[in-house]
């Protein structure tokens, strides 16, 4: 696990600038409100292109994670699983963005 990476999400989470899930980093990203969406290193390649297809229209910074979605569902401290997250804060978002090793952009 890449603690940085967790220690910053965990951060941001309970500073309420992280939304999870698909339908909610659909909508944060539609809005126009998510600086960055990270993806969790083992979300599958059906939903992350059902993902880009929700939000096709809108731009936006997309980073695969070197966190699985257990590790990701313990980082942020949730009840249920999840390989989606949406970083609405820009501070946030960019110092995570800098942290992973790869540079995804739409």
């Amino acid at each position: 696990m890449d603690s940085k990476i967790a220690g910053l999400l965990g951060m941001a989470k309970r500073a309420g600038k992280v939304q999870v899930g698909f339908d909610e980093t659909v909508s944060q990203v539609r809005k126009g409100k998510a600086y960055l969406v990270v993806m969790a290193s083992d979300l599958s390649p059906k939903s992350e292109k059902e993902w880009r297809y929700a939000t096709k229209d809108h731009p936006a910074v997309v980073r695969r994670i070197p966190l699985g979605k257990t590790e990701l569902v313990h980082v942020l401290g949730l009840a249920r699983e999840t390989g989606l997250a949406a970083v609405c804060d820009e501070g946030f978002a960019k110092a995570i963005a800098a942290k992973c090793p790869e540079d995804k952009e739409d």
